[in-house]
């Protein structure tokens, strides 16, 4: 008797081969596992196999999606390796459902899309964060603000001056840039 119609095999791809082989084809019971419509057979249960266990994974990932924005947990927008994604959304979560409706954690979240961030301060108060966020924030944003204003001057050239002062507006934005560990 060929393998895959030993019925004492637990195998699930032999047991869906002797299902379809009794239900569509008789026949195939009398054939050997190297004929090649039992190959046939073989590949068409493999593919749904694979099929079975795809829907399965994605609607377990449904469910953990789902369950995990019930606490505010979400990995949208979040760098880094596959667990520290998972970490960061955990930490960002419970900040989040702390934080409640604030506009500058908000803000902050929506900046900080680094999970190192995250995972680097998750001993440190939300509030904290946000105070230092918002105030690096400010300097940045008036730091582009001049920018614009001596990029947008009739005379602006390559003046020594002009250039000094945008490299150090450069490193102001750096600051924010290493505050987000980006």
């Amino acid at each position: 008797m060929p393998g895959w119609q030993d019925t004492t095999l637990s195998s699930p791809l032999n047991a869906l081969m002797r299902e379809m082989a009794d239900d569509l084809h008789p026949e195939y019971n009398e054939l050997p596992e190297s004929h090649p419509d039992v190959q046939v057979l073989r590949a068409e249960c493999m593919k749904a196999l694979q099929a079975g266990r795809r829907a399965a994974g994605a609607a377990k990932a449904a469910q953990t999606r789902a369950k995990n924005a019930e606490k505010g947990i979400t990995q949208v927008g979040l760098k880094g390796s596959t667990k520290q994604k998972r970490w960061a959304s955990e930490l960002r979560g419970a900040m989040l459902k702390a934080a409640g409706g604030d506009a500058g954690f908000a803000s902050l979240v929506e900046h900080a899309t680094a999970s190192r961030f995250w995972i680097d301060n998750r001993k440190v108060p939300w509030s904290t964060l946000v105070a230092r966020f918002l105030a690096v924030k400010a300097e940045t944003d008036a730091a582009a603000a001049e920018a614009q204003e001596i990029m947008s001057r009739p005379s602006y050239g390559v003046d020594p001056g002009n250039v000094r002062r945008l490299d150090a507006l450069y490193a102001v934005q750096c600051k924010l840039d290493r505050f987000l560990g980006e």
